[in-house]
């Protein structure tokens, strides 16, 4: 039966759809003496300027009319783009409000989308809704990410004035050339589209300047525009971000602790495409404690995301489809040196530096152990080498290597081809060698493969991989994947928790887009898949059906039912259980925001000494309320209990609650306040955050943090200098 829906899915892989898209030329006028970027858009600024209208609507709407008129214009000089935009708005369902840098993104919008190479390795968004408010954002590269994931952490330095109208409101943008990489070549081609998110009748639209075809994979492929920039030659961007941080600790019959740090980074651009970045004893601080995650009942590490902007630019370069590269694994560094360069047919990344301390992940079969490790040295290296349709091949190498012995290195190759403009493959194979240290480094972990995990000097290699085919057309997409770690395998500076599986996996949706008033979109999604142990052994055989419906006013619902055959844990075999759930999310206004999602069914109680089913139940609440467009209150409740399965006895129970409230005073001071409560290991959080943040990269703020008894009181200034 395996080998019969493989032959089915390859050939429904057979047709090809041979959409063609045309790209139209455009010069750019110069932008004249008479422009103030004042986001007034005055009477004859922008007349001679190069214009194009948002006339399509691609969301929920199939390339439509859209129903509110947006005109966008570019004049550029010899340093940057000048971009505005003129858009119409729908009085009684306007959604704005005055908010920090990147926290706009609920509401009405506009911006430009640019792809500098015009071969999709890294589209990039800048924008800016109708209180000015920066937005920018970059979508990870396709070659190795196809799901429109976006990395919201990018930041770049720009511009952005906006002015608000009884029926419109406008918006002006400097985009200062030396703040993107591109190729040092006189000839640019810079593809790139007008996009904005608006409102309408209670419905979220999405309208831009292209039609957006859904039988082709790639939506950035299909940008219709490209901007003739020949012969710019902006200054090199060289700046310098110098920092101060104080802080006191203070912990139960104890007197408080002061400590002190400075440091800082530069950042020297060698030519368009090429750039250094050096660090010095920086500090690394999130402004903002992670929330907490549910870790009751799973065996293994939980994965937080990158937020550090050092680690941000580059960083799309080794998104792998596994996480071969986690630059959280980099935790208290000294110094550090970073190089990336953006050719038209190559682009290459090395980062390199010593680290006092880092985490230390050993990953297992059943579960995973953690700890600190003692101070290293790490390299990261990473070479591609683009190709048409965003098609490309590349090598990623790691190596992390510990003062008091032991090493971890990692060497892997991805490729991803474009086949038709509806199918494409894509692969990766990595090798790893890990000489282990003799510390203490972790507790407990799991033996394999007649080694033991405790730390005492054993070398070892192992192997990972991945391969997968996936066809798109307008309502259906099919996808075949493999993947698979040896028992052996270990990503030193990656994050990678479990290892001795392979999976194999079949599946298919169908989405539609009837764009009614009750029914906007709807799809459905099934998969088969069985994990196995690295050396044959079936480890788990399960089925998904999952489906979701876009309503009219804001409204979404999604569903799933997950059933297991069979899954084996720590040697025993439990048979015939699963789980559904059902997750709604609703804004009907920029006043109110919902969210709740409910799932339950039968798991294993993975954490228990005595091995059984329990039957579970997990229901998490999220809710926003904003006032007067400055004032928002986030709730976040998450509650998760488990029982025997005759429900007779309690297993575990506990909640986390969030509460955060955030005042903006101006779109670059902001006053958070945020308090969590963790049943589970009965800990509150409270955290007071007032933060100024005039530019991307300057940044001052003051405040505390108190967990558990003990308490933190801290202040830092960055300052970025130069341009």
């Amino acid at each position: 039966m395996r080998k019969l829906g493989l032959l089915l899915f390859i050939a429904g892989c057979s047709a090809s759809f041979g959409q063609t898209i045309s790209v139209t030329e455009h010069e750019v006028p110069t932008k004249p003496d008479r422009l103030e970027l004042d986001g007034s858009m005055a009477d004859g600024e922008w007349t001679g300027a190069l214009s194009l209208p948002l006339s399509w609507e691609i969301n929920p709407g199939y390339n439509s009319p859209a129903p509110l008129a947006t005109e966008g214009y570019i004049f550029k000089d010899d340093q940057a783009l000048y971009v505005a935009f003129r858009c119409s708005v729908d009085p009684s369902d306007f959604r704005a409000n005055l908010n920090r840098r990147d926290a706009a993104w609920d509401d009405d919008f506009v911006g430009i989308a640019l792809d500098v190479y015009g071969d999709t390795r890294n589209m990039v968004f800048l924008g800016s809704n109708a209180y000015g408010v920066q937005l920018d954002v970059r979508k990870n590269d396709p070659a190795n990410h196809m799901d429109d994931q976006m990395d919201v952490s990018y930041d770049v330095e720009f511009e952005a004035q906006a002015a608000r109208n009884g029926d419109y409101y406008t918006v002006e943008l400097r985009i200062p050339f030396n703040t993107l990489q591109f190729g040092s070549s006189n000839r640019q081609r810079w593809k790139f589209t007008f996009f904005r998110q608006t409102y309408f009748k209670g419905v979220q639209v999405n309208t831009q300047a292209n039609p957006q075809y859904r039988e082709i994979f790639c939506a950035d492929c299909q940008f219709a525009h490209s901007l003739i920039l020949d012969g710019i030659k902006p200054k090199l961007r060289r700046q310098i971000i110098p920092y101060a941080f104080a802080s006191a600790l203070g912990q139960p019959g104890e007197a408080p602790k002061p400590g002190a740090k400075v440091g800082g980074s530069a950042f020297v651009g060698l030519n368009a495409a090429t750039s250094v970045e050096v660090a010095l004893n920086p500090d690394f601080s999130n402004v903002e404690a992670d929330v907490a995650q549910v870790a009751v009942n799973s065996s293994f590490a939980l994965f937080y995301p990158e937020r550090r902007p050092f680690f941000i630019e580059g960083s799309d370069q080794f998104a792998t489809r596994q996480t071969y590269v986690y630059t959280r694994s980099i935790a208290n560094p000294l110094g550090l040196t970073k190089f990336t360069n953006q050719g038209q047919k190559y682009r290459s990344y090395v980062l390199t530096g010593y680290d006092a301390a880092s985490p230390y992940l050993v990953p297992g079969r059943n579960f995973s152990a953690y700890g600190t490790s003692g101070a290293n040295w790490s390299t990261i290296a990473r070479i591609q080498r683009r190709l048409p349709y965003s098609s490309g091949i590349g090598l990623l190498a790691t190596q992390r290597t510990y003062f008091e012995g032991g090493s971890g290195s990692l060497a892997a190759a991805d490729v991803n081809l474009r086949i038709s403009d509806a199918l494409r493959f894509k692969a990766e194979l990595a090798f790893s060698d890990t000489r282990e240290a003799v510390a203490d480094w972790i507790t407990g972990g799991e033996d394999f493969k007649g080694r033991t995990a405790a730390l005492d000097g054993e070398r070892y290699r192992g192997m990972a991989m991945y391969a997968g085919l996936i066809r798109q057309s307008k309502h259906w997409t099919l996808r075949a994947d493999v993947m698979g770690q040896s028992p052996t395998f270990r990503a030193e500076m990656g994050f990678e928790p479990q290892n001795d599986w392979m999976r194999y996996e079949l599946g298919g949706s169908y989405n539609a887009f009837p764009n009614k008033k009750v029914v906007k979109t709807w799809g459905l999604y099934n998969e088969a898949t069985q994990f196995r142990y690295f050396d044959g052994g079936v480890r788990q055989t399960h089925h998904l059906a999952w489906g979701w419906i876009q309503w009219g006013g804001n409204l979404r619902t999604s569903f799933f039912n997950r059933f297991k055959l069979e899954e084996s844990f720590k040697g025993q075999r439990f048979t015939n259980f699963g789980r559904r759930g059902i997750t709604t999310n609703w804004r009907p206004s920029q006043s109110f925001t919902l969210g709740v999602e409910w799932n339950f069914g039968q798991s294993i109680a993975y954490n228990e000494a005595d091995l059984r089913l329990g039957r579970d139940q997990n229901v998490s609440v999220t809710a926003q309320f904003q006032f007067a467009g400055q004032l928002r209150w986030n709730h976040m409740l998450t509650h998760a209990t488990m029982h025997e399965v005759d429900g007779s006895a309690l297993i575990y129970r506990g909640y986390i609650y969030r509460s955060g409230l955030e005042w903006s005073m101006t779109r670059a001071t902001e006053l958070r306040l945020v308090a969590q409560w963790d049943d589970f290991s009965s800990q509150l959080l409270l955290q007071p955050v007032v933060t100024y943040r005039p530019n991307a990269f300057t940044l001052v703020y003051a405040g505390g943090q108190s967990v558990g008894g003990t308490w933190q009181g801290f202040v830092k200034g960055q300052w970025a200098l130069g341009s």
